[in-house]
Formats: structure tokens, sequence, C-alpha cells
């Protein structure tokens, strides 16, 4: 199943509602044409890249016109960056 968000900057997004509220009228689980009348794009990600040792991912998003798209980086554990500065 293809998900849905809205892009809110390049850390958020918001995904979409499994209902919606059309006029005086409750949707659940609405269609792809509905998603994008509300502003919903399908949410395209890329493979998620192994992470080593002290390190985790990070999602950052991109708004293109078609869709959201989610790309992963690779920081370093905050802990691995402080022990480097003892004096």
């Amino acid at each position: 199943m293809e998900r849905y968000a809205k892009f809110i900057d390049t850390e958020n997004i918001q995904y979409a509602p499994r209902v919606i509220m059309e006029g005086d009228t409750y949707i659940a689980n609405p269609n792809q044409q509905l998603l994008q009348e509300h502003g919903y794009k399908p949410l395209v990600s890329d493979t998620q890249p192994a992470t080593g040792e002290n390190e985790h991912l990070e999602p950052r998003y991109e708004d293109t016109q078609d869709a959201v798209l989610r790309h992963w980086d690779i920081v370093q554990d905050e802990e691995t960056q402080e022990g480097g500065d003892d004096e």
C-alpha cells in the first residue's frame, strides 16, 4: 500500500489521515484522488543504508511536484562526537 504525506520541512512530514472530512461527511480510507485534492503526495523512500557502530539514520525530506521524497543521512551518535574533545 502506497503511503501519502504532506511536506512540512526537510525534517518533518505529515502522514495522510485514515479519515478525511469532506463537507459534512467523514470518508474512511480516502482514495488517491481525494488525498491529492487535500495536498497529500505519494511518499517515496530511498533504501535505508547500513549503519556502523555509533551511527544512526535520520530522515531528510524533499518536496517535488509529484511526490515527497525521503532520503536517509547517516549521523554519528553524540557520545562518539563528544569523546574527542577532552583536554
